[in-house]
């Protein structure tokens, strides 16, 4: 049956109403909710750059509400809500949701629609949209959409999973259309081979079960990611500039002074994000792991340069430098970052993450379930941990 955008709409929405992938609060406590809300406090002020004053009396469209988990908490923080969402069972929670843990309920609208079929001749001051467009038919449409209600000098909220960030992800997704024979056998295969995957979601996010994170990674018809390059390339048809991410993914070693002519413009330059999106594709660790690496690696020239920087940190007309000395200081310098090499952790994992990923289609040709769950047990990086950086959050804004 040919795909359409209908369609598309149809088996999602049967999907997610079989099995709602969203965080339920109707049932929390008000102890419980504030820990959610406490931590979306940090994560807006230290991961966005986007404190939560900036959502007061602000009118915020979003697109995709669900059960309103992602939005509520903006409530508390004096935000006014158009929640729009195609599925009618996860209004109504959202609903309740409000009405729980919310404030200034009146101030709130709920609208049973989708995406495509929205329509309103209002502008937002904010538009936000987290988790939604992968799995809808026209991603790219959508995010026009979205950008077409925002003010001028308002800001754009929105987050997907990454291309490569979630590489692992959708390798899983083959192995499970594949091999199933069936949605219960589809769900029994994510069961037996990310076992492991599955209880480290349920842990990191409680309140979802098992058979919700299967039902919104990999049983779900449409997944379909964009890349850094993609959003960015939207904002840019969209006259959005890019604000902040997290994760983040410009290049670290670019640092223009603030008075530069020519600041950089990440959306002019979106292959600078191609080494971010590679360590996003293998992690499966907390970043501290490498602390000590890069710390050891970072030593060896971190007396020389503070040395050589010293030498110079305080002059006047009664200072006596010793050019000797200081070239002596230059030296040493050079040689201590001769063999520093802080690509070496990537390169060594991805090299072995490719060999892994080669290996599983080998054995996928076998089409034999036992074989390759053998094989996924002795794998170091494939489908380990974290099983990659899937969720990427953008903020822009629409220039004036």
């Amino acid at each position: 049956m040919k795909r359409n955008k209908k369609l598309v709409e149809k088996t999602v929405l049967n999907t997610f109403q079989e099995e709602i992938p969203s965080i339920y609060f109707s049932d929390k406590n008000k102890s419980e909710y504030n820990k959610f809300r406490d931590n979306a406090e940090y994560v807006y002020r230290e991961l966005f750059n986007f404190p939560k004053e900036m959502f007061k009396d602000k009118k915020l469209l979003d697109f995709g509400g669900g059960t309103g988990e992602q939005t509520v908490y903006l409530t508390n923080w004096g935000a006014h809500i158009t929640h729009v969402e195609m599925n009618n069972l996860a209004i109504s929670i959202a609903k309740k949701v409000f009405k729980k843990h919310g404030s200034n309920i009146d101030k709130h609208k709920f609208i049973n629609s989708s995406i495509f079929d929205f329509k309103t001749t209002k502008k937002f001051d904010i538009v936000h949209s987290r988790g939604v467009f992968s799995h809808t038919y026209y991603k790219e449409r959508a995010f026009n959409k979205l950008a077409s209600y925002l003010k001028p000098g308002g800001y754009l909220i929105f987050g997907d999973p990454n291309k490569i960030g979630g590489f692992q992800n959708m390798l899983q997704r083959f192995i499970v259309y594949s091999l199933g024979k069936s949605r219960d056998h589809m769900e029994e295969i994510c069961e037996t081979l990310f076992h492991d995957d599955i209880t480290r979601s349920v842990k990191s996010r409680a309140v979802r079960t098992r058979r919700s994170i299967i039902f919104d990674r990999w049983i779900i018809e449409q997944q379909d990611d964009p890349s850094i390059e993609e959003v960015l390339t939207w904002f840019q048809k969209n006259n959005l500039r890019f604000y902040s991410s997290h994760p983040k993914f410009i290049f670290p070693y670019l640092s223009n002074s603030m008075y530069s002519r020519k600041p950089f413009d990440i959306r002019l330059h979106k292959k600078y994000s191609i080494l971010s999106e590679a360590l996003y594709m293998i992690k499966n660790t907390e970043d501290h792991d490498d602390y000590d690496y890069y710390l050891k690696s970072l030593n060896k020239i971190y007396i020389k340069q503070k040395k050589l920087s010293d030498n110079l940190s305080s002059i006047s007309p009664d200072s006596k430098i010793s050019i000797p000395s200081s070239i002596k200081m230059v030296s040493d310098y050079k040689n201590a970052i001769k063999n520093i090499d802080l690509a070496k952790p990537i390169t060594i994992r991805l090299n072995t993450f490719l060999k892994e990923v080669e290996g599983l289609f080998k054995i996928l040709q076998t089409r034999d379930l036992i074989k390759v769950k053998k094989y996924l047990d002795k794998t170091e990086i494939l489908f380990k941990g974290y099983v990659g950086v899937r969720h990427i959050d953008y903020i822009g804004y629409k220039i004036k």
